[in-house]
């Protein structure tokens, strides 16, 4: 290997090492895992040598790109998340960069407000009080009437639902508790894993597989996301290509920041088939 090939090497490893977080999700379990099996694709490789040529970055292109390894394909923003990267790529040099990409444990309007109302509907259940809704309906249906285990068990959900945080027995997928403290109510499969919990609450028998598809899912647990953004990534590749699709005006002028940053997110999303299982 000659010597300028092996410098090469070196200095797009030293950079995958010093930037890791950009992976970190994902492509290993390790440090050294991740290392390799990002230098051994040649389109992470091709990338690197576009970062390697634009170092020192600046704060605001180092945000985006953090910003676009935390995009996770099980999230239900997932798509929401891709479009506010490119919104903040547009933005770079434009004014105060916002990070709109919502991160692990964090949800959208729409899924919050459906998370308290199944709070309030729980909270009523468990104190016996009347419903006052469609939530409360479908609490007590699949919950049943109340006793000891299954408001211990809606206790521990309700805390749940009101910090992702909130952890709940050993981590034992035969028991509901710890069914409960994976619930993630930013998981694109959330409202189906939780009416399957409140089923087992009401049951006391196992309802559903996890893992699998159609069944309890988690983080982690996505179908094939990048189809949700298949419209957007080709708009993308279009926009590297020198064309201008109409959606993507807010993005020129081109500049070799923002095409690494495209090119950047474009990998990202296409590569989740590697960092989890593709559950439907």
């Amino acid at each position: 290997m000659s010597s300028t090939r092996q410098h090469l090497d070196d200095a797009r490893k030293a950079l995958v090492e010093r930037n890791i977080s950009y992976w970190s999700r994902g492509w290993g379990r390790t440090k050294a895992d991740k290392v390799a099996a990002v230098l051994a694709d040649p389109e992470w490789r091709r990338l690197i040598d576009q970062e390697l040529v634009l170092e020192p970055l600046d704060q605001d292109a180092r945000a985006v790109r953090l910003a676009i390894s935390r995009m996770e394909h099980c999230h239900e923003s997932f798509r929401a998340n891709a479009e506010a990267v490119v919104h903040m790529i547009a933005s770079i040099g434009r004014g105060p960069l916002c990070i709109d990409v919502l991160d692990c444990g964090q949800t959208g309007e729409t899924r919050r407000t459906l998370v308290d109302g199944y709070v309030a509907a729980l909270q009523r259940w468990t104190a016996g009080q009347p419903g006052v809704g469609t939530v409360d309906r479908s609490v007590a249906e699949l919950c049943g009437s109340p006793d000891d285990r299954k408001r211990r068990l809606a206790n521990h959900l309700i805390e749940k639902l009101k910090d992702h945080r909130y952890w709940c027995g050993e981590d034992d997928w035969s028991a509901t508790e710890s069914l409960i403290a994976h619930l993630e109510p930013c998981s694109a499969h959330w409202q189906r894993s939780l009416v399957a919990t409140l089923k087992e609450i009401g049951t006391g028998i196992r309802a559903t597989e996890f893992h699998v598809d159609g069944g309890w899912g988690t983080c982690g647990d996505a179908p094939e996301r990048a189809l949700d953004v298949a419209d957007l990534l080709r708009d993308l590749d279009a926009w590297l290509d020198g064309k201008a699709p109409a959606r993507l005006a807010h993005l020129a002028p081109r500049t070799p920041v923002s095409r690494w940053l495209v090119g950047s997110l474009c990998k990202h999303v296409r590569s989740q088939l590697q960092t989890g299982r593709i559950v439907r």
